[in-house]
């Protein structure tokens, strides 16, 4: 798997939104759905429980560069 980085906006909403790392590396290595939104920008979607997890994010050379992450 590519290594997952995080914005200085994605580390504030996970805390702010209670968000754990662990979930975001499911939804990145597991995704229920993957949507090409722009350039080269990508919006995640993974059902934990009751809830659906969007992930934006951008991939770069080696790695994912999570932009921000939100629950639905």
């Amino acid at each position: 798997m590519e290594r997952i980085k995080l914005t200085f906006h994605a580390k504030n909403r996970i805390k702010e939104r209670k968000i754990s790392k662990e979930e975001m590396e499911i939804a990145v290595s597991n995704p229920d759905s993957i949507k090409h939104i722009f350039n080269n920008k990508f919006i995640i979607r993974k059902s934990f429980n009751k809830k659906i997890l969007e992930i934006v994010y951008t991939k770069e050379k080696d790695k994912i560069l999570i932009i921000t992450c939100y629950w639905l």
